[in-house]
């Protein structure tokens, strides 16, 4: 799903839901959500949805990898990864 599907899908329940937001207002709000969430990472801080899942960021230290083609050693740097772990409701959700 892309932010736009997100936006639209929002949309839609609220008139559902005779909410009557405009579609700005969603809009504004997915992207405060998206950014906030984004700000927390940078900051190196976690965010949770309670039932949806967690994102937190961690460290992965530099190694040595090959190049398949060439089969040339080459280092891959320290860098920060994200990490989302899924919350207990979303886990029983996709269970089969």
């Amino acid at each position: 799903m892309t932010k736009a599907e997100l936006i639209d899908r929002m949309y839609e329940r609220m008139q559902e839901k005779n909410a009557g937001l405009p579609m700005n207002l969603v809009d504004a709000a997915v992207c405060t959500i998206i950014d906030s969430v984004a700000e927390q990472l940078v900051q190196d801080k976690r965010a949770e949805f309670r039932g949806f899942g967690s994102f937190s960021t961690t460290i992965r230290n530099a190694y040595i990898a090959r190049n398949p083609c060439t089969g040339e050693a080459v280092t891959v740097p320290i860098k920060r990864i994200i990490h989302f772990k899924a919350g207990r409701e979303l886990r029983h959700l996709t269970t089969l």
